[in-house]
């Protein structure tokens, strides 16, 4: 079982990819044994609820279980991934490796070069990316999570 964030109606909601199909736990609530109301309805609330995918991860594996939850899943091709969660702003150290440094023609810098990956320059999958035309050059890296 692999957890994703998917978009609804309802807006980002948590989700399992299955050999079946794409299951949205929020609209499989009979699926879920004892509470289902303790299902968070993001993966980021997942992550950071008090106790984490450990205490979550039996739960969402019993709904997966479930015999009849093929029935309750929606393609694959039928669903839009969203981000896995929207961090805040990330501040990050660039050229922090020699090599990196090297690969990329840069000096080795004296101190470490800081930089910033804003929230509005990340994008779901899938989704594309946009850039005003400001230089003839562009750079570009994508970044996984």
């Amino acid at each position: 079982m692999k957890l994703l964030s998917v978009v609804t109606a309802k807006g980002a909601r948590l989700a399992a990819k299955l050999p079946s199909g794409i299951l949205v736990f929020t609209e499989a609530n009979e699926l879920v044994t004892g509470n289902a109301s303790s299902i968070p309805f993001t993966l980021r609330a997942a992550i950071t609820a008090r106790g984490g995918l450990d205490r979550l991860l039996p739960l969402l594996q019993s709904a997966a279980d479930y015999p009849d939850a093929s029935k309750f899943t929606a393609q694959e091709d039928s669903v839009k991934v969203a981000m896995p969660f929207a961090p805040e702003n990330v501040f990050c150290v660039g050229l922090n490796y020699r090599d990196h440094a090297q690969e990329s023609g840069a000096p080795i810098p004296q101190q470490p070069v800081l930089f910033a990956k804003w929230t509005s320059a990340m994008i779901g999958p899938g989704n594309r990316s946009s850039c005003h035309r400001i230089r003839e050059r562009w750079i570009t890296r994508r970044n996984l999570a």
